[in-house]
């Protein structure tokens, strides 16, 4: 696994900075109510994709310890499913995130609550699931322990995603100007969407390595 890190580390880096709800939400917060209020925010998102990646991760542990071969269809399927992903990534069109979040009609709230909607945005959503779901069993080595190598992953992405949130909100409260226009959206999808179509031929170079 250590000589995946990089690549994992990539991923995960072009995947959190891409603007998203969980970015969004972060960057809404902190333009409506300033720096202060947004670590809610932050912590919030952080939270909610801890609780998705244990889950998804024991998942994947009961599979592995049920069947390897299992586990090795999931890896396919998981290939296929970041293909997708980077196919979507690079058909999609570029978006301002300021003119987003201006235009987001968010009430007064207290910190609690912010805490609390972000930690539900990222709990409910499917499509992180999925995501997680597809990309940890690229980064598990099968014939070392589980565990260790899934809490080391979730660490280094909840690390990233609170170090890229936390930008985010004082870019946005800070440099109001540095988020607009539509250039830096085009880039950063054009950027993952190669890395997913990448990581999941290299999926598949990998299942057959293991046949030959």
């Amino acid at each position: 696994m250590t000589s995946l890190l990089p690549l994992y580390l990539l991923l995960c880096f072009t995947t959190i900075v891409t603007p998203g709800a969980g970015v969004l939400y972060t960057v809404t917060g902190s333009l409506k109510y300033g720096v202060r209020y947004a670590w809610p925010c932050v912590a919030g998102n952080a939270v909610g994709v801890l609780i998705v990646s244990f889950l998804t991760a024991g998942g994947l542990g009961a599979v592995l310890a049920a069947s390897p071969v299992l586990f090795t269809t999931l890896q396919a399927i998981g290939g296929l499913y970041l293909i997708y992903l980077g196919i979507q990534e690079l058909r999609a069109k570029p978006f301002d995130l300021m003119r987003l979040a201006s235009a987001s009609d968010q009430a007064s709230e207290s910190q609690w609550t912010l805490f609390r909607n972000a930690v539900l945005l990222q709990g409910t959503n499917p499509m992180l699931f999925l995501f997680l779901f597809a990309l940890f069993p690229q980064f598990v080595m099968k014939e070392s322990p589980f565990w260790p190598q899934a809490t080391i992953l979730i660490a280094l992405f909840s690390l990233l995603l609170i170090l890229i949130h936390s930008a985010y909100a004082v870019i946005a409260t800070a440099a109001r100007g540095a988020l607009q226009g539509t250039r830096a959206s085009l880039i950063i999808n054009r950027i993952s969407g190669i890395l997913f179509i990448a990581l999941g031929l290299m999926v598949f170079a990998k299942i057959l390595s293991g046949f030959f």
